[in-house]
């Protein structure tokens, strides 16, 4: 290594020697002295379960050393066809069918490894439907239904007058419907 600059006066000035040997790889002969097999490197903080809601972002890592270089590619376990070959798998505006595993290939000629992420999606509980304001008059068989979705599946529950419901014989909870056989004015409420 030489230097130079004004200070010096424009004179060189050289570093210690040293030496450097390549090496030739033969392709007659199988010494192959520096191949090493794909292994995975560690990435602080990542995950390999991740959870998101319905319309935010993913992003998944997968950084694979080897000689020579492995390439890197993704499948989803529904899908036969690579995803992306690169070591980031961004996943934009996720939705529900975007839910699976996503696995991490990476392949030189000396092997072949795997690192599979579980991506699960979930989406906040809504109402399908409008629960209207009705009068009926006593006794009748009323069916109030509450279709609610969201993943996952939501619980459905009954208040009466801010006060959980407790089901009996009369009042009872069938497929998402509040049944109330034989109402009472009792049975009035919001």
């Amino acid at each position: 290594c030489s230097v130079i600059n004004p200070i010096l006066k424009n004179k060189a000035r050289e570093s210690d020697a040293g030496w450097l040997t390549v090496k030739p790889r033969h392709p007659q002969t199988s010494d192959d002295f520096a191949a090493t097999p794909p292994v995975f490197l560690p990435l602080g903080g990542v995950r390999l379960n991740i959870t998101a809601l319905v319309g935010e972002d993913i992003k998944l890592y997968c950084i694979a050393d080897g000689w020579p270089l492995p390439s890197i590619y993704w499948i989803k376990e529904t899908s036969p066809s690579p995803l992306r070959n690169s070591s980031l798998l961004a996943l934009w505006n996720v939705t529900a069918e975007t839910t699976g595993n996503y696995t991490c290939i990476a392949k030189n000629r000396l092997g072949l490894i795997k690192q599979t992420f579980n991506v699960k999606i979930h989406q906040p509980p809504y109402f399908n439907n409008t629960l209207d304001s009705k009068t009926y008059v006593p006794p009748v068989t009323l069916r109030i239904p509450c279709v609610a979705l969201g993943i996952p599946e939501p619980k459905i529950y009954w208040l009466k007058n801010g006060e959980k419901l407790s089901y009996n014989a009369r009042q009872r909870y069938h497929l998402s419907t509040l049944i109330i056989s034989n109402s009472v004015t009792q049975d009035m409420g919001t």
